[in-house]
């Protein structure tokens, strides 16, 4: 209470002007998975937060009005900060996901503790596409906090696709050719699938706990494991090397193809013939 009623008087806008890339290392601090879940309430609690990232101000109070959002806008980006740590501590509470743990680099934490921060900033902001809204400010805010422009990609795709695989399990066909194209194309694969796999998780026990269940935690497993499976990428190969070929009728073959194929034949062999 005591740092919230000065807050003005501890950061002018002149102070908070000159101050980026110390906020930057603040949050980074804050987000860091092995730190205590406290530090994020507090800097939450105390409206430290408005200042040292201002784009999360219009987000206060800022009520969903469904049975879904349990939180308003601002406590959801808290509680995304909060369940990344009890995640990092315990891989149990990613249920059946809890096998993608033990593949996270400290690289990886780092973008999802940062995903988690900025996912729904933009949310409110009289866009329908809040995703990509959000890339600009997490670009914009990148920038001045100083950090390298590889990271920085990471985050945004993160922030930009962060609903995705959620739709795709949740709402298509797991097992269907066209739900794996559509995420093969906006490049969910290796360590992004892997990573986004572990946000959806993240972001549903953020915005109700009671949403998460073991039910939508093997949809996410076997679309997760269909996307890596080696028929799957046999299939993306072979659908690559016949557009080189310039194939004609390429959609109508490969939504008839066997997978059975796919399984026993290498690209390279099923293309030629």
């Amino acid at each position: 209470q005591k740092v919230r009623e000065n807050l003005d008087r501890l950061l002018s806008d002149k102070v908070v002007a000159k101050s980026a890339r110390a906020f930057g290392k603040t949050l980074q601090e804050m987000l860091d998975p092995k730190t205590s879940k406290e530090f994020v309430v507090s800097v939450f609690e105390s409206r430290l937060i408005d200042k040292i990232l201002p784009a999360i101000r219009h987000l206060v109070g800022y009520v969903q009005h469904d049975q879904y959002h349990r939180y308003t806008a601002d406590v959801h980006i808290m509680q995304a900060c909060l369940v990344l740590k009890d995640v990092y501590k315990n891989p149990k509470a990613l249920g059946p996901l809890s096998v993608l743990h033990k593949s996270l680099t400290a690289e990886d934490w780092k973008i999802l503790s940062w995903s988690a921060l900025y996912h729904d900033l933009a949310k409110g902001l009289h866009s329908e596409d809040h995703s990509g809204l959000g890339v600009e400010i997490l670009r914009r805010d990148f920038k001045k906090y100083g950090f390298a422009k590889s990271f920085t990609e990471e985050v945004a795709w993160m922030v930009k696709n962060h609903l995705e695989l959620s739709i795709a399990a949740f709402r298509k066909n797991p097992k269907a050719k066209k739900t794996w194209e559509e995420l093969e194309t906006i490049g969910a694969k290796g360590a992004r699938l892997r990573r986004l796999a572990i946000f959806t998780v993240m972001d549903i026990c953020a915005t109700n706990p009671e949403a998460w269940n073991e039910w939508k935690g093997r949809l996410l497993r076997d679309l997760v494991e269909a996307m890596n499976a080696p028929s799957t990428q046999n299939y993306f190969t072979l659908k690559s090397s016949l557009q080189k070929k310039k194939f004609k009728g390429l959609e109508d073959v490969l939504n008839d193809f066997d997978d059975f194929l796919l399984q026993s034949l290498s690209a390279p062999v099923l293309a030629e013939d």
